[in-house]
C-alpha cells in the first residue's frame, strides 16, 4: 500500500497554519499589530486593533484602504490581507479578507525506501470577515462575523465564526476585552470541527505623548495562555516605530516601522519565528480616498 509523506518543510508549514484559525505570529492581522506583538486588545482607535477586537474600530475618522503581504521559506508559504474601513455616524465598520496559501506542496509515495514525488496539492485558508463597532458615552462595543473557507488536497471546511469586544479609555489609560474564534468548521470528509475560542484582556497606557505601552492576557478554552506586550513611539510626526513580544513565556519578538505620507502610509515588520525563521511582513495603507 502506498504511503504519503511529505517534505520536513511542508510538515511544518502546514501543522504551523493549517490545522486551525488561531491566530499566529505571521499569519493573521496588518503590520503594525504583527509588529507590536499581536497586544492590541486595548489599542483603542486604530484600525490595525480591530483584527483582534473590534471594539477597537471606534475612533477611526473617514475611511481607509489597506493591505499586507508576508512569505517564508522562500515563498513556500505566503500570506496577504485585505482591508477596508468606513465611520458613518457613531458606527464604524471594517471587512477584512486574510488569504494564506501554501503551494505546490509535494506529494511522495514510499519506493524502496526512498521518496518519489508523484505530484503536488496546495492548501488554502481565508475567512473574510465584516467588523461592527459603535461608540457609546465612555466605551465602545464591536462584534465581528466571519466565513471561514480551508482546502487541503482534495478536501474542503467551511463554517462561520463570531466575536464581540468592548474597550474603554480614561485620561491615560484604555482597557480592552474581547473573545474570538466561536464556531464550527465542517469538513467534505463529514467531520466536524469546534474551534477554540480566544478570550482576552488588554491594558494600553499612553507613558508619554509620544509613547504608548500595550500588554494583554490571552487566553483559549483549552486552557492555553499567554501574556503579549508591545510598544509604539512616535518618533516625529511622519515617522513611528513598533516593537513587541508574543508569549513571554515562549516569546517571539517582533519589530516595524511606519512612515507617513498623508494619504499614504508605509509599514514594514519582521520578527523571529523559532520554526519558520525569519519573517518580513509589508504593509500599504490608503486614507480618505474616497
Amino acid at each position: 500500500m502506498y504511503s504519503i509523506r511529505f517534505s520536513a518543510i511542508a510538515v511544518v508549514i502546514v501543522l504551523f497554519f493549517s490545522v486551525s484559525y488561531a491566530n499566529s505570529l505571521w499569519e493573521l492581522g496588518s503590520v503594525q499589530s504583527f509588529s507590536k506583538g499581536f497586544a492590541v486588545t486595548a489599542d483603542t482607535g486604530k484600525f490595525d486593533s480591530a483584527y483582534k477586537n473590534p471594539a477597537c474600530l471606534s475612533g477611526l475618522s473617514g475611511n481607509i484602504i489597506q493591505s499586507s503581504y508576508a512569505a517564508v521559506f522562500d515563498n513556500q508559504a505566503q500570506n496577504s490581507n485585505f482591508g477596508f474601513g468606513v465611520t458613518y455616524s457613531d458606527l464604524t465598520f471594517g471587512l477584512f479578507v486574510p488569504v494564506s496559501i501554501i503551494p505546490n506542496i509535494p506529494e511522495t509515495i514510499d519506493n524502496a525506501g526512498q521518496a518519489q514525488q508523484i505530484g503536488s496539492f496546495s492548501d488554502l485558508k481565508t475567512s473574510p470577515t465584516l467588523a461592527v463597532s459603535k461608540s457609546f458615552s465612555g466605551f465602545s462595543a464591536g462584534f465581528n462575523v466571519a466565513y471561514l473557507y480551508q482546502r487541503v488536497a482534495q478536501h474542503s471546511g467551511s463554517g462561520l465564526s463570531f466575536g464581540l469586544g468592548a474597550v474603554t479609555t480614561y485620561e491615560k489609560i484604555s482597557l480592552g476585552a474581547s473573545v474570538q474564534n466561536i464556531g464550527q468548521l465542517s469538513w467534505t470528509t463529514g467531520r466536524k470541527e469546534t474551534l477554540n475560542p480566544e478570550w482576552s484582556l488588554g491594558l494600553g497606557f499612553k507613558a508619554l505623548p509620544q509613547l504608548k505601552v500595550l500588554a494583554e492576557y490571552q487566553t483559549t478554552q483549552d486552557t492555553t495562555s499567554q501574556i503579549n506586550t508591545g510598544l509604539e513611539w512616535a518618533l516625529n510626526d511622519s515617522l513611528k516605530g513598533c516593537a513587541g513580544v508574543q508569549n513571554l513565556s515562549n516569546p517571539q519578538f517582533s519589530v516595524g516601522i511606519s512612515l507617513d505620507a498623508e494619504p499614504l502610509s508605509v509599514d514594514f515588520g519582521f520578527a523571529q519565528d523559532k520554526q519558520l525563521g525569519s519573517i518580513y511582513k509589508m504593509g500599504l495603507s490608503v486614507r480618505n480616498l474616497l
